[in-house]
């Protein structure tokens, strides 16, 4: 352990844009800056987890899973790439930067991959993704000679010319031409060198017929010629490569163009990476990460008690001869040999993991657990929260939170913000109970030491399930705690409890909970166990054969009792006429008489669309996993494998459908929807992060006393949209010229009006102020502000 000076900082300097052209389109990073335009969208990702780097041109570059950040050299600045920015896809695996050609090579691990060049130009190369080939496609390791790239795969060699920006040839080494898992390829003297899965082979580099497997020879000469090489690099005027015997058993062996010989290196763990970078031989493993020079005399050592929570991964020491490290926790780690150390990335949330969000006056709180299959098991995820705040990401863990770090925590999975303090939520974990949070971090644990919440019904198995979470309108926080009785508890803003025990709830398991703006508790019991509403005031009328439950009523499939599309109900949300919607794996309903469930008909309906001539339910084939009301009163509809889709008020309407085909989208998989009041931005919870967009629509106030227009002045060259917001709930707004000449109206969305700029001929209006004239629906209320237009 290095006991030398220690320094810990981290480095959140401003992101710079970078401008990325793929394609023929240009991309712009804008949408990371904090004005966020209408429509655009950004990317919300951990950008501390990287797993592989690279340095070319003076710039550091960083790939976490799903995007890459460029640290410069020079100026200490940072920039983000990801596929907002042009890149091609998810997941990278691998990169490695050609310094003769100026590209850096970016490897996705469903075998896609983008060149991207000093001058931010994106080329994607996707034959191996698009390709016929049987067996395993990864792709393993990147070397280089010239203008070529060898890419190892999971079934031989793919060599990919640089300049041409194509692949150039496959190499299949397995008997008989058939797939060999190739884990890493070098070009040493006039041969080229191959590690598998079965040993090293090698062939004439000018050989041109590589492609055939009978032109490459197996290395008998190894002291285990048909184990596994898992990694293969240069050293020098060496090779040197890692026998992975067994797993806790490798040995670094050396060749010198004669023999085999093993490496006495002093690390002796499994290696995670062997890299020649620099002229220093680079070995990670669990434990350290270290460089050798090419007599072999290790030069640079970092250890697990050198920085906090340390997991290396990838590595090289630059010619200032600082080792930067790529590392799952820290991101970028430079370090020095007198034992100084900062760590560097751009803010994000601490993990791409989420199950639930909650929104609510500019904050965004995250629950980042995860609960699996229709049984519910746990995942075990110490992910932890996070919280969006200004612009800004924290995440609350056991890295991260002291408090944390000193209890036992796992599968935070349900989110509900505190309707007088928006910097305050409750977060329920499925196995641990209720958790207090502040903006600055945990406040209070309740289980069933200190609270009503209770366990499972288990002998020697502490197993506490807190599904969801909702404030009722006097701030009473009501919580589920599945399978144990009582099952619904109301916490009260002074901080004591009250329970509840309605039969249909008992031995159920609850996993979300909404309360209405009429008090009244919906209640999902998914996976075939329906929905219930609970009303701790008022009674429900029953017939002969339902339980006889005076406070709750079930709901079921049948119709004069609920007529749900299906049992398996996944979401559920409330709009501003007071209907309630559920999302099911059979579309989506609607209870257009919540009142009426009290007695008489509580059917719910099915919305009944026209599609090209013909007539469907809504969403009839779709998991709908996420519902989330706008300021206009439209319904984001959040699917298992189809995106998202925004329907006007009524839901008969589409008004958008984005998906990871024709949007920035990073999944078509959505977990969870939350939209903030404030801006109207909204955020998807993804199985691979969040994703968030600027909607058009934001919540209308009672009055008009916060109005203003976004850009003021509108300058010469914006084309965007110009936002009047501030507005009572669906205002009339008319902008004129200073003469009183009308030249566009149109009516908010809910709080917020978007104009293009243009008058109601299609063309530019003219330079010079224009009047906005607001007023309510009846005109009793109004309100006139100003703007510029420069051309």
């Amino acid at each position: 352990m290095n006991t030398g000076k220690r320094f810990h900082s981290t480095f959140l300097q401003r992101v710079l844009p970078i401008a990325v052209i793929f394609s023929a389109g240009i991309f712009s990073s804008s949408a990371q800056e904090n004005n966020l335009a209408i429509g655009q969208w950004r990317i919300h990702l951990p950008f501390n987890r990287l797993n592989s780097t690279a340095e070319g041109n003076g710039r550091i570059y960083c790939a976490a899973t799903d995007g890459l950040f460029i640290y410069s050299k020079d100026d200490g600045s940072i920039s983000r790439l990801t596929r907002l920015e042009g890149l091609s896809d998810f997941d990278i695996v691998h990169i490695r930067y050609n310094q003769d050609y100026h590209v850096l090579m970016v490897v996705y691990r469903n075998s896609n991959i983008d060149l991207i060049y000093d001058d931010n130009t994106i080329y994607n190369i996707s034959d191996i993704y698009h390709s016929n080939i049987i067996g395993n496609k990864n792709v393993n390791h990147i070397d280089y000679d010239n203008r070529y790239a060898y890419v190892s795969c999971g079934f031989g060699i793919v060599v990919v010319d640089l300049v041409r920006r194509e692949v150039k040839d496959t190499y299949y080494l397995g008997q008989s031409g058939n797939t060999l898992k190739i884990y890493g390829t070098v070009i040493y003297g006039s041969r080229i060198f191959a590690a598998s899965e079965n040993g090293i082979y090698f062939a004439d580099i000018n050989n041109p017929q590589l492609s055939f497997y009978s032109s490459w020879t197996k290395d008998t000469t190894l002291p285990d010629p048909n184990k596994r090489y898992n990694f293969l690099s240069l050293f020098g005027n060496k090779l040197i490569a890692n026998n992975d015997s067994s797993a806790n058993d490798n040995s670094l062996m050396v060749y010198d163009g004669n023999a085999w010989s093993y490496f006495n290196a002093i690390d002796h763990y499994v290696p995670v990476r062997v890299e020649y970078h620099g002229n220093r031989l680079i070995i990670v493993n669990s434990y350290s990460i270290s460089a050798y020079d090419n007599q072999g005399l290790r030069t640079h050592y970092v250890d697990a008690g050198w920085y906090d929570n340390p997991n290396q991964r990838d590595g090289f020491v630059d010619t200032d001869n600082i080792l930067w490290i790529a590392d799952r926790n820290n991101g970028l780690v430079r370090t020095t040999t007198s034992g100084e150390y900062s760590t560097i990335f751009p803010n994000g949330p601490g993990s791409t993991s989420v199950y639930n969000m909650a929104a609510r006056n500019g904050r965004l709180w995250v629950a980042g657990g995860m609960i699996e299959g229709s049984a519910y098991f746990n995942n075990y995820s110490k992910e932890g929260a996070y919280l969006f705040k200004s612009n800004q990401w924290k995440t609350f863990n056991k890295t991260t939170d002291d408090n944390l770090d000193t209890v036992d925590y796992f599968d935070f999975v349900s989110v509900a913000i505190d309707p007088a303090d928006a910097d305050h939520a409750f977060i329920a974990s499925w196995g641990r109970g209720l958790f207090e949070f502040t903006d600055v971090g945990i406040q209070a644990i309740y289980a069933p030491s200190n609270s009503p919440i209770q366990g499972l019904p288990i002998p020697n198995y502490y197993q506490v399930q807190v599904g969801g979470l909702s404030f009722d309108s006097q701030n009473n926080l009501w919580i589920v705690n599945a399978a144990v009785n009582p099952p619904l508890l109301k916490r009260k803003p002074d901080g004591t409890w009250q329970t509840y025990s309605p039969p249909s709830l008992i031995n159920t398991i609850e996993q979300t909970i909404m309360c209405d703006s009429r008090d009244r508790k919906w209640i999902l019991l998914p996976w075939g166990g329906g929905l219930v509403v609970f009303d701790e005031v008022n009674t429900f009328s029953h017939t002969s054969d339902e339980i006889n439950d005076t406070h709750a009523r079930k709901f079921t499939a049948a119709a004069g009792k609920g007529k749900l599309p299906s049992l398996n109900v996944q979401s559920i949300a409330e709009d501003h006429d007071g209907q309630i919607w559920i999302g099911t794996e059979k579309g989506v309903a609607v209870l257009y008489s919540p009142d009426n469930v009290y007695s008489g008909n509580f059917d719910f309906t099915q919305v009944l669309i026209q599609q090209e001539g013909n007539y469907q339910y809504l969403l009839e084939t779709e998991m709908v996993t996420a519902i989330a009301i706008d300021g206009a009163n439209r319904k984001w509809f959040g699917t298992e494998s189809s995106g998202v889709y925004l329907m006007s008020a009524d839901g008969t309407t589409q008004v958008q459908h984005f998906t990871t085909e024709n949007s920035p989208i990073i999944s078509n998989k959505i977990l969870t929807i939350a939209i903030d009041n404030k801006s109207g931005e909204v955020f998807f919870g993804t199985d691979r992060g969040i994703v968030s967009y600027k909607g058009d629509a934001i919540e209308g106030g009672e009055d008009f006393d916060s109005v203003y227009v976004y850009p003021n002045p509108v300058r010469p060259g914006y084309s965007g949209a110009i936002a009047i917001r501030g507005l009572v709930a669906n205002a009339n707004v008319k902008i004129t010229d200073v003469s009183g000449n009308i030249v566009y109206e149109t009516q908010a969305n809910g709080g917020q009006a978007i104009w293009n700029g243009n008058n109601f001929k299609g063309e530019r209006v003219q330079s010079g102020v224009y009047l906005v004239y607001c007023a309510n629906e009846d005109g009793t209320k109004t309100f006139v502000t100003k703007l510029l237009f420069m051309h």
